[in-house]
C-alpha cells in the first residue's frame, strides 16, 4: 500500500473539514466511519454513492450494522447531500484492491495518520500493537477465555485477540468508542465481542469474574465520568482494586500505570496499596518500558502482572528501557516497526530481568522501578545516615545581593546570579535564606546536581533546592559527597525515583539514596593532596565572584556569541539610546506592519465572496461624491502601503542586535499559552492546535498548571514565534486554493539534556528540499517567488543562540519526521530551563 495514496486523499478531506469551518478535530474520525461505509454499502453490496448519502441524511436510526453508530457522529448533521457524496467519492481515487485485499491495512493507515498529528487530542495513549503484543507476551494469551478490557479506548486490543475469545470492553467517552466500534466491523469480531459505552465501571457486574484483565494506560485528570462517589483513595489504585477483584482465582491482570503515581505511592508512608499486593503474593511480574511509547506523551509507563495463584515469591521485573531505543524522529518517538516483538515471545525471562522476592521488596520498594542495586549491600549507606536537612528561614523583608538556582549549580561551584526584581518578587514566600556551610542539593530533569556552599555570604535559595549539613562524628566530607553523588550508580537510583515529568525528588526520596561508604585511608590522602589546591582555590574562585568588580575572564563562555568584536569607535550615550530606540522600534512594528497586508487582502476577500454577491457594486462605494477613491480602491492602496513599509523596514534591519534584550526569568508554560491565544485570533482561517505535554503538569498538580521557567524575553519570544508563523503562512500556504491550512504547537520536556523542546509544525508546501537549514540561517538568503527580505532564519538563528537553545527543520516525510501524518515540516525548538 502506498502512503502517499492514502494521504492525498486524506488530505483533501481535511481541507475541505478546515474550509468548511466549524469542525472539531475530534470530528476528523468521520472519515473512518464513511471509509466503512464506503467499503460495505459501495464496494462489497454495490449501492450507489446517491443510495448511501440518502441513508446517512435520513436520520433514520437502526439497530445493527454501521448505520446504528449514526447517532454517534452527529456532525454528519452540519453537511448536505452534495458535500456528503464530494467526501465519499475521494475514496474512489484509491484502488479498489485496497477495499477488497487490504482494508485492515487502509483503515489503520488512515487511523495513524490522523492520531500521529498533535491537533487530535484523543488522551495520545494508543496502544501499538508491537507493544501490545509485548505485553500480552508476558501472560500466555492464548490460555485465556474471557478477557475484560476496562478504558477499552480506540479499540487497541482488539485486533489482537483471536476471534474465539470472549471480549467485554468498557470506555467512557463516545468519542473513542465509536472508533473501537468501527475496529469491531474492520475485524470482522463476532458477537462475542462485546463493547460498551458507559459513564462508570460500576455498570458493569461486579460478580462476574474474568480470565484476564487488561486496563489500558490512562490519564486520571480524564476520568470525569466515572463513578467513584464511594472510593476515598486515588483513581489508580481504584483501578488496582477493581483489577483485583474482577479476576477469577486462575486470572492474571495487566495494569498499564503511570510512572511519577507509583514513584508518589511508594512515597507515601500511609498508602499500603503495594505492601498488601506484596504481602498477598499478587505481583509476578513488572514491565518497565522508556518514555516514547506513545505519541503524544513522554510519560514513562510501566505494567503491573497480577496472579493470584503465583506459586513462588519471586517477582520478575523485566526492564525494557534499554532494548527499545529505537527512535524514529527527533521527537524521541520510539519506532515500534523496528521492534521485534517476536523475539520475546516464549522466551523466559523476557528483556532484561531481575529476580526480587517479597521480603526484599518490602524492605526496599524502589526496586519495583528496576531499583535493584542496594538490596542488603554493606557497602553502601543512605544519606540519611549521613546528611541532616536544614530548615532555612523564608524572605522577611530586605533581599539579599544574590540568589542561587537551580542553573547556577555548577558541580563543585556555585555561580549566584545578582538579584533583579521580577519573578522572586511575586513569589517571595517560596524562597529561603541561607548563610550556614552546607550541601546543596536538587534535580534537574533527570540530572541530580550537587554543590557545596561554604557560606562566605547571604542568598536567596530557590525552593527546589535541599540544603544539608553532615551529621556530627561521620567520616564524611562535603568534597567527598559532591564526587559521590556524580556516580553512576547513584544515578541509577535517582532514575529509578524520577519520572520523565518535571516533578522534584522529595526530601525523602533524596535522603533514601544510598552511597559507598568512603575507605578512610583513601579519603585521608585524596583530601590532604586537594586541600590546598582544588578547595581552596575553590572557595578563593567563589569570593573573587561575589567581591570583585569586574567579571572574571573565563566568564567570557558564557556570555560572548560568536567571534571577537573588531575595536569600533565609541558611539556617545545620546547616540547609543537613539540606534537602540531604532532597533527596538524596527522590529516592534515589523510584526503588526506585515499583519495590516495580510488583514486588507483578508477584508477584501471576505467581502469578495460574501457581500459582493449581494452587493455588486460593493467596492465602487464610497463615502461622499467628494472621495476620491473607492473602497475597493482604499484596500488596494492600504495593502500596496503596507507592503511599502514591511520593505522600507526590511532594508533597514540587516543588524538584529540581540543583546539588546535584557533576559530575565519567563514563565514558558503561560507565555505559549498566551501567545497562542492571540494568534488564534489573528489567524482565523488557519486551524490552530496547542498541545502542551503530560509530563510537563505532572500527577496531581491542581488545575493543570506549572512552572517552567526559562531565561528569556516576552518581546524576544515574540520576535521569534512571529517569524516562524508569518514564515509559515507566507510560504507553506495557497491562499487561492482549497487546502488543509493548519498550524501545531506542542510544547514538552527532554528531561534528559534539560531542555524544553517546542514543536511548530504545518501542513500545506514543505520546505524547499532544495535550499538547506544552513542557507536559510544565514543573513539575505531567499526562495522562490515567495521569498522575503532573508532575514527570518537569520533572526530566529540569533534568537535562539542568545537564549542558549538550539533548532532544527524537520522534513515530516524524512526519516526524522513522523511519516504518519499529514503535516509537512516541523520548526523544533529546545531551550534550557532553570526549574
Amino acid at each position: 500500500m502506498k502512503a502517499n495514496e492514502v494521504n492525498k486523499v486524506l488530505n483533501t478531506i481535511i481541507g475541505f473539514y478546515t474550509g468548511k469551518g466549524g469542525i472539531d478535530t475530534m470530528d476528523y474520525s468521520l472519515t473512518l466511519y464513511l471509509l466503512c461505509i464506503f467499503k460495505h454499502d459501495v464496494i462489497s453490496r454495490g449501492a450507489s454513492k446517491a443510495e448511501v448519502v440518502a441513508r446517512l441524511t435520513a436520520r433514520e436510526s437502526s439497530d445493527s450494522g454501521l448505520y446504528a453508530l449514526l447517532p454517534s457522529f452527529p456532525v454528519i448533521a452540519s453537511f448536505d447531500t452534495t458535500e456528503l457524496e464530494f467526501l465519499l467519492t475521494q475514496f474512489e481515487q484509491l484502488p479498489a484492491s485496497y477495499f477488497e485485499l487490504n482494508f485492515e491495512e487502509l483503515f489503520e493507515t488512515i487511523f495513524l495518520t490522523i492520531t500521529e498529528s498533535l491537533f487530535y487530542k484523543n488522551r495520545g495513549n494508543i496502544l501499538h500493537p508491537r507493544m501490545g503484543e509485548l505485553i500480552l507476551s508476558a501472560v500466555d494469551l492464548d490460555k485465556y477465555t474471557t478477557i475484560y478490557n476496562p478504558f477499552a479506548g480506540n479499540g487497541d486490543l482488539i485486533p489482537l485477540i483471536a476471534d474465539h475469545k470472549k471480549y467485554y470492553g468498557q470506555e467512557y467517552s463516545e468519542n473513542l468508542w465509536r472508533i473501537a466500534q468501527l475496529r469491531l466491523f474492520v475485524y470482522h469480531k463476532s458477537t462475542e465481542f462485546i463493547l460498551r459505552c458507559e459513564s462508570s465501571l460500576d455498570h458493569w457486574p461486579m460478580q462476574e469474574k474474568f480470565d484476564l484483565l487488561f486496563l489500558n494506560f490512562t490519564a486520571p485528570s480524564q476520568f470525569e465520568g466515572i463513578d467513584e462517589h464511594s472510593y476515598d483513595h486515588d483513581a489508580e489504585t481504584y483501578f488496582i482494586d477493581l483489577a483485583t477483584n474482577s479476576i477469577n482465582d486462575d486470572g492474571r491482570a495487566v495494569i498499564l500505570l503511570n510512572k511519577s503515581y507509583i514513584i508518589n505511592l511508594l512515597a507515601d508512608p500511609d498508602d499500603e496499596t503495594f505492601s498488601r499486593l506484596i504481602l498477598q503474593n499478587y505481583i509476578e511480574k513488572v514491565l518497565l518500558f522508556p518514555s516514547g511509547v506513545f505519541s503524544h506523551t513522554g510519560t514513562e509507563v510501566l505494567v503491573l502482572v497480577v496472579n493470584k495463584r503465583k506459586v513462588d515469591d519471586r517477582i520478575a521485573i523485566v526492564d525494557f528501557r534499554d532494548q527499545l531505543n529505537f527512535y524514529k524522529n527527533r521527537r524521541q518517538q520510539i519506532d515500534w516497526n523496528k521492534v521485534d516483538a517476536e523475539r520475546y515471545k516464549g522466551s523466559n525471562p523476557l528483556g532484561q530481568t531481575i529476580w526480587v522476592d517479597n521480603g526484599a521488596l518490602l524492605l526496599n520498594p524502589t526496586a519495583l522501578l528496576g531499583n535493584h542495586f542496594f538490596i542488603d549491600n554493606p557497602e553502601l549507606v543512605s544519606l540519611s545516615e549521613v546528611l541532616e536537612p536544614t530548615v532555612l528561614p523564608l524572605v522577611e523583608d530586605d533581599f539579599p545581593e544574590y540568589v542561587i538556582r537551580v542553573s547556577n549549580l555548577t558541580g563543585n561551584n556555585i555561580f549566584p546570579s545578582k538579584f533583579v526584581p521580577g519573578v522572586i518578587d511575586r513569589q517571595r514566600n517560596s524562597y529561603y535564606i541561607i548563610r550556614r556551610e552546607g550541601l546543596l542539593l536538587t534535580l534537574h530533569g533527570r540530572q541530580l546536581r550537587a554543590s557545596y556552599f561554604n557560606g562566605s555570604y547571604i542568598a536567596l535559595l530557590s525552593p527546589v533546592i535541599y540544603h544539608f549539613t553532615i551529621q556530627e562524628k561521620s567520616n564524611f566530607t562535603y568534597r567527598y559527597l559532591v564526587d559521590e553523588l556524580k556516580q553512576d550508580y547513584v544515578l541509577n537510583q535517582v532514575n529509578a525515583f524520577s519520572s520523565s515529568s518535571i516533578h522534584k525528588l522529595s526530601l525523602e526520596s533524596f535522603l533514601a539514596i544510598r552511597i559507598r561508604k568512603p575507605r578512610l585511608e583513601k579519603s585521608r590522602n585524596l583530601f590532604k593532596n586537594r586541600s590546598e589546591s582544588l578547595f581552596d582555590k575553590e572557595m578563593q574562585f567563589e569570593a573573587n565572584v561575589i567581591h570583585a568588580d569586574a567579571v572574571p575572564e573565563d566568564f567570557d563562555d558564557f556570555y560572548v556569541m560568536g567571534n571577537d568584536p573588531q575595536p569600533i569607535k565609541m558611539l556617545s550615550d545620546e547616540d547609543l539610546a537613539l540606534k537602540e530606540n531604532n532597533a527596538l522600534l524596527r522590529h516592534k512594528i515589523a510584526g503588526p506592519v506585515s499583519n495590516l497586508e495580510f488583514y486588507a487582502q483578508t477584508i477584501k476577500d471576505i467581502l469578495q465572496q460574501g457581500i459582493n454577491k449581494i452587493v455588486p457594486d460593493l467596492f465602487q462605494t464610497k463615502s461622499n461624491e467628494k472621495q476620491i477613491l473607492n473602497l475597493g480602491e482604499l484596500l488596494d492602496h492600504l495593502m500596496l502601503d503596507a507592503k511599502k513599509i514591511g520593505r522600507e523596514l526590511r532594508n533597514h534591519t540587516h543588524e538584529f542586535h540581540v543583546h539588546e534584550y535584557h533576559l530575565y526569568e519567563v514563565n514558558l508554560v503561560e507565555w505559549v499559552q498566551d501567545y497562542f491565544k492571540k494568534v488564534q485570533s489573528l489567524y482565523p482561517n488557519i486551524q490552530m492546535n496547542l498541545q502542551i505535554s503530560d509530563e510537563i503538569f505532572g500527577a496531581g498538580v491542581e488545575d493543570k498548571t506549572t512552572k517552567l521557567i526559562v531565561n528569556g524575553n516576552d518581546e524576544l519570544l515574540t520576535i521569534l514565534f512571529d517569524n516562524i508563523f508569518s514564515n509559515i503562512r507566507q510560504h507553506a500556504f495557497n491562499w487561492t486554493e482549497l487546502e488543509n491550512r493548519r498550524i501545531e504547537l506542542q510544547v514538552k520536556l527532554n528531561d534528559t539534556e534539560n531542555k524544553v523542546m517546542v514543536y511548530i509544525s504545518n501542513t500545506g508546501k514543505p520546505f524547499p528540499t532544495s535550499m538547506s537549514q544552513a542557507d536559510f540561517k544565514q543573513r539575505g538568503v531567499k526562495y522562490g517567488d515567495t521569498g522575503g527580505s532573508g532575514l527570518g532564519g537569520y533572526i530566529i538563528s540569533t534568537i535562539i543562540g542568545y537564549l542558549n537553545g538550539d533548532w532544527f527543520i524537520i522534513d515530516e516525510s524524512s526519516d526524522e519526521g513522523s511519516k504518519y501524518t499529514d503535516l509537512v515540516t516541523t520548526f523544533e525548538i529546545s531551550i534550557p530551563y532553570i526549574i
